[in-house]
């Protein structure tokens, strides 16, 4: 499991010596009293969450839930067949969980209105095969393996794609983002389509579309309410609710400047700047406020950065753990502060383990494979730097002449190091670091370093390097061999 997840109001937390803790709303996951013995004896091979539910993979193959019933915490109408099948794949909108299981099968639970009622689909899913699933507080997207898009759930989180479905089918998506209710698509001829709650970022005025099929995207960001965009040219713009991010106009300066990564709640962001400044907005109780922990932020550094819908947790470079935001929502860490400190997080993450030599599935392959999983992980940034990795891949596909990377040793796909590997593209091979920590904006000159370190590749430059599945390797045009 990660070694940190949240739910809406609640943390869990995974330690070295195998100690589980859990913080914040009792009703949102954060008691973990009649599972811990469970879960600790037997040891957490994989975690996921939704708004107000946690769900675990033991290592023993059976499966545990807990955190509100009627959003997913109550697995017991389909616990049997989760164990004796197994699952390939693990979705989830905000109160309801989608599994492909083993065997092709989709089940679903939680409330049914928002998206635990697959009946209408079900067979589709079964019969054709999902590729892609996306999914948001209410609603869940499939593009299918022919190519067919369907939603489910709320229509005013999305589901209803009636409007946009035909743009999707015969331009093919590039990448997929969302918001609580409504989700923003970038097709593959440069176009943007946004739609659900208008609120929410469901309406992207004209003039925020053509900027973004004029300029173009480096990367989106999203919190509940607002989408948050950099374009190419470094200039951010956003939309949604004003309240919640979507005004950025007192930061907007600060930003375009440049920065290291961002993260949100439900209603605010934060955001690491390029000389070294935090900076946030939106609703100033659920975490826009810095004003107590700016000085340790900026002074520390930061390491990595968490949250629930209503609170950060951040781990500064002296090991140190800072929360922010109601303390019913996991703001308050000062009751696990020491354990988390002293013992320290464990160092590996949620994910299927993947092997010493990793292929790329044949064309079609399920969308639920760990492999599948990191793609779409990538490819739903809009990031340049994916371009080329991506027409390399899909012409490796297409040509059933798959990506291959391999590696030393067996790891977790993302625990906390930088692993030397190798990725093979059509035939050719190059010398390849793992980056094995989600990082909005990776630090590509120590990534750089390692790789020279590595392998004594002279001149190698930030632009020289491209993601490749997870990897960073070197740019198609300076493949070597690998020795």
């Amino acid at each position: 499991m990660a070694p940190i997840l949240s739910t809406k109001k609640a943390f869990f937390a995974e330690l070295q010596d195998g100690q589980l803790l859990a913080w914040g709303a009792p009703t949102h996951g954060g008691d973990i009293s009649e599972v811990k013995s469970t879960l600790e004896s037997v040891g957490v091979q994989g975690a996921w969450s939704n708004e107000a539910a946690f769900l675990t993979l033991l290592k023993n193959g059976q499966w545990l839930a807990w955190g509100q019933v009627r959003t997913g915490g109550d697995i017991s109408g389909v616990k049997p067949t989760l164990d004796s099948v197994g699952v390939k794949g693990l979705w989830h909108t905000g109160c309801a969980f989608l599994a492909e299981l083993k065997d092709g099968q989709f089940l679903a639970w939680g409330l049914s209105t928002h998206g635990a009622d697959i009946k209408a689909v079900k067979p589709a899913l079964e019969s054709v095969g999902a590729k892609r699933v996306w999914s948001n507080q209410g609603a869940f997207l499939v593009e299918l393996k022919n190519g067919q898009f369907h939603a489910w759930g709320m229509a005013q989180c999305g589901a209803d794609i009636r409007a946009v479905k035909s743009e999707l089918e015969s331009s093919g998506v590039k990448a997929i983002w969302n918001t609580n209710s409504a989700f923003l698509a970038e097709l593959k001829d440069g176009q943007f389509f946004a739609w659900g709650n208008e609120k929410d970022g469901g309406d992207m005025i004209s003039a925020v579309k053509s900027t973004l099929e004029s300029v173009g995207v480096r990367r989106v960001w999203s919190n509940s309410f607002a989408f948050l965009v950099q374009q190419k040219d470094g200039q951010f713009l956003a939309w949604g609710r004003g309240s919640n991010g979507a005004d950025i106009s007192a930061v907007k300066p600060m930003l375009d400047v440049g920065v290291r990564g961002i993260w949100s709640t439900n209603e605010a962001f934060l955001a690491s700047l390029k000389d070294g400044q935090f900076i946030a907005w939106g609703d100033a109780a659920h975490g826009g406020n810095i004003s107590d922990v700016k000085p340790a932020l900026e002074t520390t550094g930061v390491r990595t950065v968490w949250s629930t819908g209503h609170a950060f947790l951040v781990q500064l470079k002296d090991g140190k753990f800072l929360g922010w935001g109601p303390a019913i929502s996991g703001g308050d860490v000062r009751g696990v502060q020491l354990a988390l400190e002293t013992v320290g997080l464990t160092q590996r993450v949620r994910g299927l383990r993947v092997p010493k030599v990793w292929k790329a599935p044949p064309p079609g392959a399920a969308s639920g494979s760990a492999f599948a999983a990191v793609k779409h992980f990538l490819f739903g940034e809009s990031d340049p730097s994916h371009a080329e990795a991506a027409e390399a891949a899909e012409t490796a596909e297409a040509a059933e002449d798959p990506l291959s990377l391999a590696f030393p040793e067996d790891f977790y796909m993302n625990d906390f190091s930088v692993r030397e590997a190798s990725v093979k593209v059509r035939g050719a091979e190059t010398a390849a670091v793992v980056k094995t920590m989600r990082l909005h904006e990776p630090d590509t000159e120590k990534l750089a370093e390692r790789l020279r370190q590595i392998k004594g590749i002279q001149g190698l430059q930030h632009d020289s390097l491209v993601k490749i599945f997870d990897v960073y390797a070197v740019k198609p045009t300076m493949i070597r061999a690998f020795d």
